[in-house]
């Protein structure tokens, strides 16, 4: 997702736009979120760069953090939103992102 991301700037609604076109939502769907790290170490002024913990480094560097949301029916992984983890700017926590996410997505399936 961070590397889409990356590469193609979409925004979560182009994210959403995208899926919900081949998102299969049966009784065995489920939502999984993730949050990854964009590592960033040799950056120096890039305003979201951060030192924080990277699972993937097994310690900390400095790059900036994305939660991550994705629909799967066990068989295809499709992104559908996605936050960027800035708590600096806008004060909020990874769970708090998540929780946003999963309000967006509930509307999005009653409409």
């Amino acid at each position: 997702m961070s590397d889409y991301l990356a590469r193609d700037k979409a925004t979560a609604r182009q994210i959403w736009e995208l899926a919900k076109e081949v998102i299969n939502d049966d009784e065995n769907s489920y939502l999984i979120v993730d949050d990854s790290i964009q590592d960033k170490r040799y950056s120096r002024k890039i305003e979201l760069v951060k030192n924080q913990y990277s699972g993937a480094e097994h310690g900390l560097v400095n790059g900036i953090g994305i939660v991550n949301l994705v629909h799967s029916d066990g068989v295809n992984f499709n992104p559908i939103d996605y936050r960027l983890y800035a708590p600096l700017q806008d004060g909020k926590t990874k769970n708090e992102h998540f929780r946003d996410m999963l309000i967006a997505a509930k509307k999005r399936k009653r409409n």
